[in-house]
């Protein structure tokens, strides 16, 4: 039997949650790639018709509204999994994270410690999912 690396499971009883699958629909082959090198599962889903196939991660997809989407990211070894809840109402995401780097002078080479902030669509917040729940599970 053929595993699938990334799912994507429709739900026509929300509109805002159906949209966003449905544009996620459409990029699905954007994930693949990254999923398959790094050995894990992708579902992609509104959040609380996930209770039932993901009961591990049940205290986190209890606390999601009817708007969210879940992001649930398996290691195909371990079976390890993880969840990320995403709006399916919202447009933009902002991001800040901490980030340290080396700036040269005059005297040699400084860290500093900076953030950095930025805004993602939908798809680049499922692909920043994709990629930090894959690194907690490969743990």
């Amino acid at each position: 039997m053929k595993v699938v690396p990334v799912r994507i499971i429709q739900d026509y009883s929300n509109t805002a949650v159906n949209k966003a699958l449905s544009r996620l629909s459409k990029v699905e082959g954007l994930f693949v790639p990254y999923v398959k090198e790094n050995g894990v599962n992708v579902s992609i889903a509104k959040a609380s018709s996930m209770l039932d196939k993901a009961p591990d991660l049940v205290s986190v997809l209890e606390k999601s509204s009817d708007d969210d989407l879940a992001v649930i990211v398996r290691n195909n070894k371990t079976k390890k999994g993880g969840v990320s809840l995403i709006s399916s109402t919202q447009d933009t995401f902002e991001y800040s994270e901490p980030k340290q780097v080396f700036i040269a002078d005059g005297r040699g080479l400084k860290l500093v410690n900076t953030t950095s902030e930025h805004e993602d669509d939908l798809t680049r917040a499922v692909c920043r999912s994709i990629e930090m729940l894959t690194k907690f599970v490969k743990r």
